[in-house]
This record gives structure tokens, sequence and C-alpha cells, in this order.
């Protein structure tokens, strides 16, 4: 009889550590599609705001050149919707980068304007005729307006 008292223990002491295992697992499991799921959202987020500026500055391939112009909270990258008068003027505060639709002399409206994504850096610099180098913290993209560089204006 001794026997089966200490199989009975053996059998507790076996299933404790198969429980201690399949937790263990569990956890690494967790941590391991915590991880990939924050680096997935950060690899969004730099494709999302790279993709945002090029989609805009395609959108509005018109005549009228982009522009780069110092404003009253730094760089402002300046897309025009065609002849409207209106442009897309893109910037950076505290952080995040806006998005402004005005007209080109209104002041900006940091208010009203829309957020497209968070970012420390924003740098736009005048490359060539119709080209702009956008720096983010995600990185650089040259936006092209082609209708400049084709000498369609």
């Amino acid at each position: 009889m001794k026997q089966k008292k200490y199989s009975s223990y053996s059998a507790v002491i076996i299933s404790v550590l198969f429980l201690a295992a399949i937790l263990t697992l569990t956890v690494y499991g967790a941590q391991t599609y915590q991880r990939c799921t924050a680096s997935r959202e950060d690899n969004n987020q730099k494709r999302s705001l790279s993709s945002y500026l090029v989609t805009c500055a395609r959108a509005n391939d018109t005549s009228e050149s982009m522009s780069v112009i110092e404003g009253e909270y730094g760089t402002v990258l300046v897309i025009p919707d065609g002849d409207s008068g209106y442009a897309f003027r893109i910037y950076l505060l505290s952080g995040q980068l806006l998005e402004d639709y005005n007209t080109y002399d209104a002041a900006l409206n940091p208010a009203d304007a829309q957020t497209i994504g968070e970012t420390d850096i924003f740098e736009a610099e005048f490359i060539s005729a119709g080209t702009i180098s956008v720096s983010t913290d995600f990185g650089t993209v040259l936006l092209h307006n082609r209708s400049v560089q084709e000498g369609r204006a």
C-alpha cells in the first residue's frame, strides 16, 4: 500500500510541473505577441505618415509648385490645391505633424488643423524644381510634382 501512496504524490508533482510549464509557455507567448504587435503598430505608423505625405503630393500634382516656407511654427510644407488659391500646409507643433487647409496667405491655425501623426522631427528641403525632401522620425521621402518637372507649368 505504501507504493500507492508514493504514486499519488508522484502524480501530483507531475501535474504541478505540467501546469507550471503550460503557464510559463502561455506567459512567454503573450509577451512575444505583445512585442510583435508593438512592432507592427510602429511600422504602420512609419508607413502611414510617409505614405500620407506622398499621397497628398500626388493627389495635388498641379501646375503650381510645392514650396517650403518658414512660418510662425517653423518649417511649413505648402502643397497647392490646384488653381483654387487654397493649399495644404503641413507643419510640426509639439510632436504632432499637422495639416492646415486654407488659403496661402491665411495664418496657420493649429486649433483647426488635422493631426497627421506623431513625430519629433519635421524637415522639408527644396531639392530641385518640383522635388522636395521631407524627413521625419521615420525616415526621408522625396515628394515630386511631375507637372512642374515635365515643364507643363
